[in-house]
This record gives structure tokens, sequence and C-alpha cells, in this order.
């Protein structure tokens, strides 16, 4: 079994650092699977959900789920670097606070004046929204 190490990096430091046997990862054109020996790559991350596999033959139940605010990643030969904006394991979630904060960045949406306010207000409604998935 081939493996390829990954590592998430964010302002607060290595968030996670581990061989792994597979990664999904959300971009602006979709999810990427990234499997041993994937091609040489960078790019944008968008909020969402990175998935990760440990072993090949790991069971549904047992993949770790990480929400993410978007950030960039560079594949390159047997590592994969996540730099991100933020990162939370699923298991360290608040799932109350994190609807509470969807709840209010749906609120400042609806108030939104112009474009620029719309936009971030959108992207806090995306990342809310993968930390409750």
């Amino acid at each position: 079994m081939s493996d390829f190490s990954f590592e998430i990096v964010t302002l607060e430091g290595l968030k996670f650092q581990e061989d792994v046997w597979q990664v999904e990862l959300p971009t602006p054109n979709g999810v990427i699977g990234i499997l041993p020996h994937h091609i040489p790559l960078i790019s944008l991350i968008s909020p969402g959900v990175i998935r990760i596999w440990r072993r090949e033959d790991m069971p549904e139940d047992a993949i770790e789920h990480v929400a993410t605010a978007g950030g960039f990643v560079e594949i390159d030969g047997g590592r994969v670097r996540l730099l991100a904006d933020s990162a939370e394991r699923g298991e360290d979630i608040d799932q109350l606070q994190a609807q509470e904060a969807l709840v209010r960045a749906k609120e400042m949406r609806a108030k939104s004046k112009d474009e620029i306010s719309l936009s971030e207000v959108s992207g806090l409604i995306r990342r809310e929204s993968a930390r409750l998935r």
C-alpha cells in the first residue's frame, strides 16, 4: 500500500500531519480527489469539507472530516500541503454555535447594501455551512 504525506497548516500552526491514503478537497471547480502519485498541482481551496482516508480499506464512518474556510493546496511528489485560512476537525465543532453563526450570517446577507458586503457575507455562509456538514 502506498501513502502520501498530508499537512494542513493555518495561521495558528500545523493542524494535521499524517501519512494518508486519500484526500478529497473542495475547489472552486468542484471536489478533487488525491491519491498516491497524484500529478503536481497548485489549486485554490473553497470553503467546504475536507475528507481524509488513512487507509485504502477504511469504512465510510471512519473517514475524518475537516471544515475549512478556504486557502490553497500544493501537491508535489509524495506530499500534499494545504495552507488554509482555518481548519476544524468535525468532532471539535460545536453544532449549536455553528448553527447560530449561520443564522446570523444569513440575517447579515438580508441586510447587505452593496456587492462587497454581500460577497463577504456569502463567504461566511459557505464557511458556517461547511462547519455544519
